[in-house]
């Protein structure tokens, strides 16, 4: 299952209603104990320590183990019974974190988790994948991307039946279009210490969210807290205002004309469900599509248009 970490940095998918400015950017564990076995002072014969695995353990994953690469139908079931495979290989699930479900009913839960496993779950998979992809911490604004989600996995049912109460967090890459099959090359472990790559940043073409390694019209640069309980209105200069210091900071520019920004929202219906969250997006002045991440640009450097044209 998937859980959105409770931060503003993901776009949330399929609520969006994108609100035009076109102003210039030309300002800027529970784990295993080890049970020695006690050495008979009157005899010679070695004892090996044993190491004991509590029955709700066994079977258990391992940090550091990968799965392979995912489609939203791999993400949402409660359970995932796929063997491991080489993380050197093109994966699409990195355990970053296993625990133990304490207090877990009988009956194994499938999809609906009691809320008291489930905040178990949250509470330690959030800090876990933080660590993990060395994310930075909140600031003004964070950056829309595809990894700061994380899945959350229980035992099979009939692994439940057998005693695993056992718990597993996933650092994977959200996929962005129904079907869309995502995986990593290398690892997501430390991403999060430089400028994310294009293929973890999320773009806008016209059918909708793409990696921004694919031509696009829009880049995603930036979230920010809304600061307001009323839904905003498309001219509401203020929203534009806002944007202008991240845009200007995640691109290093002080002047461009051939960049505008936008600011993207939450569907009204979102917004009252309580998403308030702007989204700060650029593209070229010119409409011309892009291909790559805007991010530290610069003041000097030629727009990536896709193709190389323009």
């Amino acid at each position: 299952m998937v859980r959105r970490r409770p931060r503003v940095a993901p776009v949330v998918l399929g609520v969006l209603a994108l609100l035009v400015v076109s102003v210039l950017a030309g300002c800027s564990d529970t784990r295993p104990g080890i049970d020695v076995a006690e050495v008979a002072r009157t005899t010679t014969t070695p004892t090996t320590p044993t190491t004991t695995i509590a029955p709700t353990m066994v079977g258990a994953p391992a940090v550091g183990e990968c799965r392979g690469p995912v489609t939203q139908a791999e993400i949402d079931p409660a359970s995932d019974a796929r063997p491991p495979v080489p993380c050197a290989e093109p994966h699409g699930f990195e355990t970053v974190h296993v625990g133990e479900l304490l207090d877990a009913p009988e009956a194994w839960p499938g999809e609906d988790l009691p809320a008291g496993l489930t905040e178990q779950i949250l509470a330690a998979c959030q800090p876990a994948l933080e660590e993990y992809l060395a994310l930075p911490e909140a600031g003004p604004y964070v950056v829309p991307n595809r990894v700061s989600d994380f899945a959350y996995f229980v035992p099979t049912e009939e692994e439940w039946a057998g005693g695993a109460r056992w718990f597993r967090c996933d650092a994977f890459v959200t996929p962005l279009a129904p079907g869309e099959q995502t995986s990593i090359s290398g690892t997501l472990q430390g991403v999060g210490a430089s400028p994310l790559p294009a293929a973890y940043r999320i773009c806008d073409d016209p059918t909708g969210f793409v990696p921004c390694t694919s031509p696009h019209d829009l880049e995603y640069v930036a979230a920010i807290e809304a600061g307001q309980d009323t839904y905003p209105t498309v001219s509401d200069p203020a929203l534009a205002e806002r944007c202008r210091a991240p845009v200007a900071q995640e691109l290093a520019i002080t002047a461009r004309d051939d960049l505008s920004f936008s600011v993207a929202i939450p569907t009204e219906q979102a917004w009252q469900a309580g998403l308030r969250v702007v989204y700060c997006v650029v593209g070229a002045a010119g409409g011309d599509p892009l291909v790559g991440t805007l991010a530290g640009i610069g003041d000097q450097a030629p727009l990536p248009v896709a193709g190389g044209a323009g």
